[in-house]
């Protein structure tokens, strides 16, 4: 819009005050309107996280339970298991021993069973008689006991020849009449039955965790945002995980100021702030909804609570629930609404001030000068930055457009590369870095800078050479996994121009297809160039640490070393050699390598998942070596890495005719 423009819009609006307030209230409505399209999209995006974060938990409970279901399966299986079980139900038949007694038998069963107590982690191994009682057990007090009517009832599928589950269940309700020592443990129980030659069932053996241990550890990590709880509950809408929120529980009174809670001891009841703790008060509604409709005719197992209600601390909260039927408990996440709805808020609070905004500028934008407009109109095709007129945009980034240009005085086109507007100072701040790193830099494989300036609204803009290529990947993108020569010869390019970074002290830190340009030479030969130096990073730099508090974990996931992804802090050179070997495996395989982000604690071996996806088994050592999960372990330098792709590539037949991919 050019200066007139904006007289003219100033003198209509100083002489029609209606359309103004047309304006207003069109931009009334269409705020109103997005409001609410806002409102329902950030509701959607929390169902769909909760679920996701739900199925994720469900399943990984799932897995974990059978797994310990058929490691008591195994266990009961064992000769020297059958063999002593039998011994206890003759003896169990003549009358048994009385409770305490440490009889032979007994000393063969907790001998035999030792291992599995170290090795699985257990708190409990029984072996139960079809009556209900201990004819064996780690506690010899326990013998000769008998379990609960209701306890027994659940573990009627091992009886009838099946593996059981059986969630956290507190130890008196395990064992009327139980020591107050024991009575208050919370135990997680498997069992599988013990039979016979001829297959018939003879007792059930049953293994024991603590359920504050590896079962409350696997609800912890699916915790949503700062108020995030993940929690399992059973049929009575007991709580049989660990509480988030036990300080907050102890400050209501509902925990022992010095104690801990058991899984399975507290109701999840709705808790009134003004009213207290009352028995009389029903489940929270999303533990209702769950025990109801598992149970109910339609047998419904999962579900989405997006309209607030209290949970057990009087915390308006948010959820989505799964009903487990084959471990007979439900698994819930819940997040506060004021954490979940905050882009909510942020939004209605954003578009008052938008319609503010909009009402001060139409009444009073135009009696501004026009300069001061102009600062607010987007630079499009066409424009003229400094000395370069703009021809068209030739790249797009999340911090800065590419434009193609040409210097007004020398005729020169060039590339221009502008920030995006509206961005946090500190992303100013990594932009301007950018610009004098790469001033420093005079290699034939890195972009060169020619000049920096700031556009008329305030945005820095530097200006590079205008490269005649197309993005690395493009090439994968066209005619899949590239030749080994080819591969090799621009991963050597490559290594030259990070290596020469090295030398100075630079680490680039996104070294990705993306940010490698390929160009044919007058000879046909491929020559690169690297680009884009958003996130490098000087080693020497004083105040480096500021520019990567906010935003170190930026990068591209597919080419960042596990190290940097564990801990955003842990750069050096061999960073970006892992880089370089994870774009030789792209180029090579035609596949991006995605770490498993679960695993980064086990830093052992490398992380090629199927190594025979490289053909020669030279280069693929190579490669492997540059992506070792410890840094320690792969190659030294981009150096290092070179001279290992020159001696492979000097092994190689030579090859005629080389088809360049982008001809």
């Amino acid at each position: 819009m050019q200066p007139r423009v904006f007289a003219w819009l100033s003198e209509l609006t100083r002489r029609n005050a209606l359309l103004a307030i047309l304006v207003v209230l069109v931009a009334s409505v269409a705020a109103a309107w997005s409001f609410l399209n806002v409102q329902q999209a950030v509701k959607h995006a929390r169902a769909t996280l909760l679920s996701s974060l739900l199925a994720t938990q469900s399943e990984a409970l799932l897995i974990w339970a059978e797994e310990k279901r058929a490691d008591t399966t195994q266990w009961a299986k064992d000769p020297s298991i059958i063999a002593v079980t039998g011994k206890l139900l003759d003896r169990h038949r003549l009358g048994g021993a009385a409770s305490g007694d440490n009889s032979k038998e007994e000393a063969m069963f907790l001998d035999r069973i030792a291992p599995a107590i170290e090795d699985l982690r257990l708190a409990a191994a029984n072996i139960v008689a079809p009556d209900g009682t201990l004819i064996a057990s780690l506690v010899p007090e326990l013998v000769g006991t008998k379990l609960s009517p209701e306890y027994l009832a659940r573990l009627k599928p091992a009886f009838d020849g099946g593996s059981v589950f059986i969630g956290p269940t507190l130890e008196q309700d395990r064992l009327p009449g139980m020591t107050a020592e024991r009575r208050m443990l919370s135990v997680i129980w498997t069992a599988a039955p013990v039979k016979s030659r001829e297959g018939k069932v003879l007792a059930v053996l049953s293994l024991g965790r603590y359920a504050t241990r590896r079962f409350a550890h696997t609800l912890e990590v699916t915790r949503p945002g700062d108020t995030g709880e993940t929690y399992a509950f059973n049929s009575k809408g007991m709580l049989l995980s660990p509480s988030r929120f036990e300080s907050r529980l102890k400050e209501i009174g509902l925990m022992d100021a010095g104690g801990a809670l058991s899984p399975g001891v507290m109701p999840l009841r709705e808790y009134l702030p003004a009213v207290g703790f009352s028995p009389h008060m029903p489940l929270t509604a999303l533990v209702g909804q769950a025990i109801a409709k598992a149970k109910s005719s339609s047998a419904e197992f999962q579900g989405t609570m997006l309209k607030p209600y209290l949970n057990y601390v009087g915390t308006p909260v948010i959820g989505a629930w799964q009903w487990l039927p084959s471990l007979d408990l439900g698994i819930a996440i819940e997040m506060a609404e004021v954490e979940a709805y905050a882009p909510i808020a942020f939004v209605n609070t954003n578009l008052l001030i938008l319609l503010l905004t909009l009402a001060f500028a139409v009444f009073v934008g135009p009696l501004l000068p026009p300069l001061l407009w102009r600062r607010f109109v987007p630079i499009t095709e066409g424009n003229r930055i400094g000395s370069y007129r703009l021809s068209k945009k030739i790249g797009e980034g999340g911090l800065a457009d590419v434009y193609e240009g040409v210097h007004d005085g020398l005729e020169k086109p060039v590339a221009v590369k502008i920030m995006k507007g509206q961005l946090r100072e500190e992303l100013e701040t990594r932009f301007e870095r950018e610009a004098r790193l790469l001033a420093l830099l005079n290699h034939p494989r890195i972009v060169s800078v020619f000049d920096a300036d700031y556009c008329e609204d305030g945005r820095p803009y530097y200006v590079m050479e205008l490269i005649d290529g197309h993005p690395l990947g493009r090439l994968v993108e066209n005619g899949g996994p590239v030749a080994e020569w080819l591969a090799c010869e621009i991963l050597k390019q490559v290594c030259d121009a990070v290596q020469y970074m090295h030398d100075r002290g630079i680490t680039h830190r996104d070294l990705k297809p993306e940010n490698i340009l390929v160009q044919e030479t007058a000879d046909g030969a491929p020559q690169i160039k690297l680009i884009d130096f958003g996130f490098a990073k000087s080693l020497t730099e004083k105040d480096r640490m500021h520019l990567t508090q906010d935003m170190s974990l930026m990068g591209t996931l597919g080419y960042m070393a596990p190290e940097r992804i564990k801990n955003p802090e842990d750069t050096d050179i061999r960073g970006d050699v892992y880089s370089v070997g994870a774009i030789g495996y792209f180029l090579v395989t035609g596949k991006e390598l995605i770490p498993d982000i679960g695993n980064l604690d086990d830093l052992n071996g490398h992380p090629i998942p199927d190594p025979g996806s490289i053909n020669n088994d030279a280069l693929a050592g190579i490669i492997g070596k540059a992506m070792s999960n410890r840094k320690a372990e792969r190659w030294s330098s981009c150096a290092h890495l070179a001279e290992a792709l020159s001696r492979y590539m000097a092994r190689q037949p030579v090859s005629n005719g080389h088809v360049h991919p982008w001809q």
